[in-house]
């Protein structure tokens, strides 16, 4: 069974896409929660630092760190994002959540 994270319609295995709104369907729970969203959600900020995009990954952290995402607890960690670690708004996050720069 697959899931559109956007609007939470169920699709069988074949799909690739969703009918309503085009979004990429995943494999995973039924209830449209955390685990999913978070792996996608952590890849995509990965993927955004990775290309050099620090405005988007950014706003893609500020927004999961509103939400409350849990991968964001190990941000300041993650040596995928480097490259965000000087970045005010990043330290900013970091103090947010009582995590050490």
């Amino acid at each position: 069974m697959k899931r559109c994270l956007e609007c939470g319609r169920e699709y069988d295995s074949s799909m690739m896409f969703c009918l309503d709104d085009g979004a990429e369907l995943l494999y995973g729970p039924a209830s449209a929660d955390e685990p999913a969203t978070a792996i996608l959600s952590a890849s995509r900020v990965i993927a955004h630092t990775a290309l050099g995009d620090k405005e988007a990954a950014i706003a893609m952290l500020e927004k999961d760190v509103e939400e409350r995402s849990s991968y964001v607890v190990t941000i300041g960690i993650e040596l995928a994002l480097k490259e965000l670690h000087d970045d005010p708004r990043f330290k900013a996050m970091l103090k947010r959540m009582n995590l050490p720069e």
